[in-house]
């Protein structure tokens, strides 16, 4: 009963003829029938499956921009606070005296080393981690190039002097780094406006 419900079935989608004569011609129409929903399934399940890939991608995307603007907001609520803004303040202070004394310990003199040590150490990490691309470079720019100016600006005769007496360019390498991509970026998306220079008042 079952095949002959199939069988007419298919004589009405017009896969068997209606004058079929043979069991041979029966035999064929089933089989192309069968690949045409062979093909079908194929094509649905890679159509499926296509849908799936992109929505897989756009989601982790999403996430992972939205995973980068939470780091950022993290950095820009420490950068801003009090003891960093004083620590910077410090590490200015000390430059200042360098360039009025002429001598390089004055970085390593009690009263303002650990405020260059803690600047140092701090950018020297929010290079790694823009490096990393766990925050997003451009958008740390936009908000602090002028900042890494500063900072690369009171630091770079004592970073220097640290690698010539180590004899290698590791100490700070990512604070270097970051100073540069800064200069870049500035350049690129502030071409009519001149790197900000540091000025005590």
């Amino acid at each position: 009963m079952k095949l002959i419900i199939f069988l007419l079935f298919l004589f009405g989608v017009g896969l068997i003829p209606v004058n079929a004569e043979s069991t041979t011609d029966i035999s064929q129409n089933l089989e192309n029938y069968s690949v045409f929903w062979t093909q079908i399934i194929a094509y649905s399940t890679i159509v499926v499956g296509t849908v799936t890939a992109i929505t897989l991608v756009t989601t982790y995307l999403h996430q992972k921009k939205r995973d980068q603007i939470s780091a950022l907001m993290e950095i820009l609520n420490s950068l801003g606070n009090d003891e960093r803004r004083n620590k910077r303040r410090k590490t200015y202070q000390a430059n200042e005296k360098y360039k009025e004394l002429k001598d390089i310990s004055v970085f390593r003199r009690p009263e303002y080393y650990p405020s260059v040590s803690a600047t140092l150490s701090y950018f020297n990490q929010i290079a790694v981690i823009t490096k990393k691309k766990i925050i997003p470079k451009n958008e740390f720019f936009d908000l602090y190039a002028d900042t890494v100016f500063y900072c690369w600006e009171s630091l770079q005769a004592h970073i220097e002097n640290e690698q010539k007496k180590r004899n290698n360019k590791f100490y700070m390498n990512h604070f270097v780094w970051l100073a540069q991509q800064a200069k870049e970026y500035w350049l690129k998306n502030r071409p009519n406006e001149k790197i900000p220079k540091l000025k005590l008042s």
